[in-house]
């Protein structure tokens, strides 16, 4: 959907600029994309905290989870 592209294409952004310029630790900076996930998701799609955190949740997770298989393949 249009609010994925828009929510994806700050927060990916966001995390590549911020690993290599200011923070290293990688689940420092999930939780920093985490967050800001939430808050994305509440105005862009009008839910409340609670269904937002659980996107916001299962999102990074599948991302994170991606991205850890496909650097040990």
């Amino acid at each position: 959907s249009f609010y994925s592209l828009i929510i994806n294409g700050f927060t990916w952004p966001l995390a590549n600029y911020i690993y290599p310029t200011w923070i290293s630790n990688l689940i420092l900076i999930e939780l920093i994309v985490f967050i800001v996930f939430i808050f994305l998701i509440k105005f862009l799609l009008d839910l409340n905290y609670s269904k937002s955190i659980k996107i916001s949740f299962i999102s990074n997770l599948v991302t994170y989870l991606l991205g850890i298989i496909i650097i040990f393949i």
